[in-house]
């Protein structure tokens, strides 16, 4: 990111964001089973920023019952360990990419400031997170010392 952008720059990248309001489970959006929503209102003006789909005790199992087949399946934990490095690697990669949408999805949804969820040096970020690629390549520098406990 460059330098700070107008506020009326900031409301139209949010006018611009597309909202996903559906449950991810088995790798799809999907609606609630009893296909209820949520109004999701922005604490910033009170505006519906969508309706989410309002999951239940049938959508959890469900999440449960095909997270565990994942687990059991075991792609993830029979990979070779410079193969989960480079997902890893990715998947930081794609945070570090989309910051300027995730800060104004969180500043729509929560009201926190976007200077805040931008910040290097929020409290919530300095306190609770670390930067997702200098986490992946501190993992990487030990790697050779830790020891796989699957």
């Amino acid at each position: 990111m460059s330098e700070m952008l107008s506020t009326d720059q900031w409301k139209a990248k949010a006018a611009g964001l597309s909202l996903q309001n559906k449950a991810f489970i088995g790798g799809q959006y999907v609606a609630s089973a009893s296909g209820e929503t949520f109004d999701c209102i922005s604490p910033c003006d009170g505006t519906l920023l969508t309706q989410v789909a309002n999951c239940g005790e049938e959508d959890v199992d469900r999440a449960v019952k095909v997270a565990r087949a994942a687990f059991e399946k075991g792609d993830w934990r029979n990979m070779a360990p410079e193969d989960r490095k480079t997902a890893l690697m990715r998947f930081a990669q794609l945070i570090e990419d989309t910051t300027e949408e995730l800060a104004v999805m969180e500043t729509i949804d929560a009201g926190k400031p976007i200077k805040h969820t931008l910040s290097r040096t929020s409290p919530v970020r300095s306190r609770r997170r670390v930067r997702p690629l200098r986490a992946v390549r501190r993992l990487q520098a030990v790697g050779h010392r830790t020891r796989q406990v699957y």
